[in-house]
């Protein structure tokens, strides 16, 4: 049989008459799919768990806090979009540097009972595709003994959201974890000794 002989198969021409019926149902059915795909709304977020890991060490010598925050790119980016009302990826975000520490400092700062927030100074930045770190200083007045830690970042984006804070004070090691339900910790500073 030649290659001739098969397109006078009946079978063959079943085939080939169920297919081109059926081509303008597959393409109304793509079409349909694709526009189902684009009118869906974005997932929420793409990774499983939703948790900022921050480093704070007392300094000595400046007698402050020196804070560096790990999360996830993708969460400060969508807080950023929320906060600023702007439609930007991250690394191209406008004024990323000013945006991020206006929303940052607007959910994780520093207050004593006799006075107001302690003032947070912008250090800087790192982008990764798997993390952001941001970089804070917290100077302490020299006769500080409690502040209380308030950490909410990222709890208006997810309701499952933990954040957790190793604090090093001198030779104490602590660990604070921040949830929606205890968004606050109070922690004793050292005193300051004159040297």
């Amino acid at each position: 049989m030649s290659a001739n002989d098969l397109g006078s198969d009946p079978a063959v021409q079943r085939r080939r008459t169920t297919r081109r019926r059926n081509a303008p149902l597959f393409a109304a059915l793509t079409w349909l799919g694709a526009w189902c795909c684009a009118l869906a709304p974005p997932a929420a977020h793409a990774h499983p768990y939703h948790v900022t890991f921050a480093e704070a060490t007392l300094d000595e010598a400046s007698w402050s806090l020196q804070i560096a925050i790990r999360m996830k790119p993708e969460d400060l980016e969508e807080a950023l979009r929320r906060s600023a009302g702007v439609e930007a990826k991250l690394e191209q975000f406008p004024d990323r540097a000013a945006h991020a520490y206006r929303y940052l400092t607007s959910k994780l700062f520093f207050e004593r009972s006799d006075a107001p927030r302690l003032p947070i100074r912008w250090i800087g930045m790192e982008l990764s595709l798997r993390d952001a770190w941001v970089y804070l200083e917290v100077p302490l007045p020299s006769r500080t003994r409690e502040v209380t830690v308030h950490n909410n970042i990222f709890f208006d984006l997810e309701i499952n959201q933990a954040n957790t804070v190793e604090l090093r004070l001198l030779s104490e090691q602590t660990t604070l974890t921040f949830r929606r339900d205890q968004p606050t910790a109070t922690v004793e500073i050292p005193v300051r000794v004159a040297r």
